[in-house]
């Protein structure tokens, strides 16, 4: 398997890229944002069994995440603009002008905003939504949902991070694990083929844009709602996502009752991470979506 890794580099920011395949090959590639805000691409090595279909697989750490260090003002460079900025000079960098656009978490977050609000997206063939959320404030309200059985101390005490975002106690942090045990849970590390060093997660990145709990967005993202926009999106949309996800159930089937030419697969036996858990189906949809787009 063909794999090239290099840098993006511009005055603010530099950005760690991996290229797994051929993009000479003739097939049009899937382009991966992770999630986080803060996370890298590490997860995501699954997606590499696609390459040996022949779908050349292009994914980055955006800048702010692992790898992907900044110079610049945090105020200027954590915003959508400056993420889709980044999108766009990787692709000129590397010479795509067909793409798949695969965002997962906060990377479909990012994806979402991009086909909507941005103006090069002409060489988009399909958009992948995984396990995202086209509202914080939905999002917000689901996560409230999904602890209602929680002991009543445990869930009082992760409901005042909703108001007081830097509040933490002993039993908010057993909560919060609880809830990711639940609803997001990863396969260990071990099972991943091509092992790098010290990948981290950038929890400065997270805090600034997310905030402090996983359950409630209260950083610069708590007004991201693009739901009466939806219905303008024009682009083949595949929507995946896990039953017990923290994406739940009722988010993904929002986002394809609003958008016209929507598929929504859900996963029985997966939470956030299906394509850790559900992996060889996961990755027989994407090759046969990608394949007839």
């Amino acid at each position: 398997m063909k794999i090239e890794t290099g840098f993006l580099e511009t005055k603010d920011y530099k950005t760690y890229y991996k290229i797994v395949g051929d993009l000479s090959n003739g097939n049009i590639p899937l382009i991966v944002l992770h999630g986080g805000p803060g996370g890298n691409m590490r997860s995501y090595e699954p997606f590499f069994a696609l390459a040996d279909k022949g779908i050349p697989i292009v994914l980055y750490n955006q800048h702010g995440s692992y790898l992907s260090p900044i110079s610049g003002d945090i105020d200027k460079l954590f915003t959508f603009d400056s993420f889709e900025e980044e999108l766009e000079l990787l692709l000129k960098k590397l010479g795509i002008k067909k793409y798949h656009l695969l965002g997962h978490s906060w990377g479909g977050m990012l994806a979402l905003h991009y086909v909507l609000k941005a103006k090069n997206i002409d060489g988009i063939q399909s958009l992948i939504l995984y396990s995202t959320l086209p509202s914080t404030e939905l999002w917000n309200d689901e996560c409230k949902r999904l602890i209602k059985h929680y002991p009543n101390k445990m869930r009082e005490e992760l409901l005042k991070t909703y108001d007081n975002p830097e509040y933490v106690s002993n039993l908010e942090k057993r909560g919060v694990k609880k809830f990711l045990r639940e609803h997001n849970n990863n396969k260990p590390q071990d099972v991943y083929k091509y092992k790098e060093k010290k990948i981290k997660f950038i929890g400065k990145t997270y805090k600034y844009m997310w905030g402090s709990s996983e359950l409630f967005g209260t950083g610069t993202l708590k007004d991201y709602n693009l739901i009466k926009d939806l219905h303008n999106i024009n682009l083949p949309t595949l929507i995946m996502s896990g039953q017990e996800d923290e994406s739940t159930p009722f988010i993904n089937k929002l986002m394809n009752d609003e958008i016209k030419d929507s598929k929504w697969i859900l996963y029985g036996d997966s939470q956030h991470c299906s394509y850790l858990t559900e992996t060889d189906k996961v990755l027989s949809d994407l090759e046969d979506w990608i394949k007839n787009h």
